[in-house]
């Protein structure tokens, strides 16, 4: 499948509160791939449950209809996060800290965020998620682990 890399924009809260993220089983679509995606979050150390989701396309991102995701309780300061089997291509992942453990991504009146988060490549929007093109990375035929850090 070959992946289309453009520019994308969505608030923050929105991705992340319209993405489902709460209670979203993990499908894996390549199962009988050995290649795997990996995920180190830092700023995890507050508690809670890592929320993430996984995007295969720029229209994916912008919609913020996921690939795939799913929640694993945080395990200290850093919470290393699997995001199963997947083909080699271009990948952008939102995560989010649910520190208090209700299933939402919580925001303040405005719409900011309450509750930590982030996108693959610490990238960041001026006002509203980042674009695929600065969330994605390469996942290649020997797959991949990236870091990324929550916002505080």
């Amino acid at each position: 499948m070959q992946l289309q890399n453009r520019a994308a924009m969505l608030a923050a809260a929105l991705l992340l509160a319209s993405a489902g993220l709460a209670g979203t089983p993990v499908l894996a679509e390549a199962e009988d791939a050995a290649i795997t995606l990996e995920v180190i979050v830092h700023g995890t150390g507050g508690g809670g449950v890592v929320n993430w989701a996984l995007y295969a396309d720029e229209g994916q991102h912008d919609s913020g209809k996921q690939m795939r995701g799913g929640r694993q309780d945080a395990d200290g300061a850093s919470t290393t996060v699997s995001l199963g089997a997947i083909e080699p291509g271009r990948y952008s992942v939102a995560i989010f800290l649910d520190e208090d453990g209700d299933g939402e991504f919580d925001t303040n009146f405005f719409g900011i965020p309450k509750e930590p988060f982030g996108f693959s490549n610490d990238a960041m929007g001026a006002m509203g998620k980042p674009s695929f093109e600065k969330a994605s990375f390469v996942v290649g035929t020997d797959g991949a682990r990236i870091e990324m850090t929550l916002t505080d």
